[in-house]
């Protein structure tokens, strides 16, 4: 069995670069679409879906809409 060598092992995200994305940043804090990720977690996954997917958080209809679809695609 070949031997590893830690000589290059960094803990946690030490020597990690992390930025700006076209859907996240790293800025203060992780965010998704100009949405703190803290806010994200009092929404449905639907929404956060709808988020990455459309740019925005949808409206009552579109949010009813676009979860009849995911209901639709869910049946085996």
């Amino acid at each position: 069995m070949e031997e590893r060598t830690t000589s290059n092992y960094k803990s946690g995200l030490e020597g990690v670069l992390a930025g700006k994305t076209a859907i996240s940043c790293i800025d203060g804090g992780l965010s998704y679409r100009g949405y703190a990720v803290h806010d994200l977690v009092r929404t449905s996954f639907e929404e956060v879906a709808h988020l990455l997917l459309y740019k925005k958080l949808p409206t009552t209809e579109e949010l009813k809409d676009f979860s009849q679809c995911f209901g639709d695609e869910r049946y085996l």
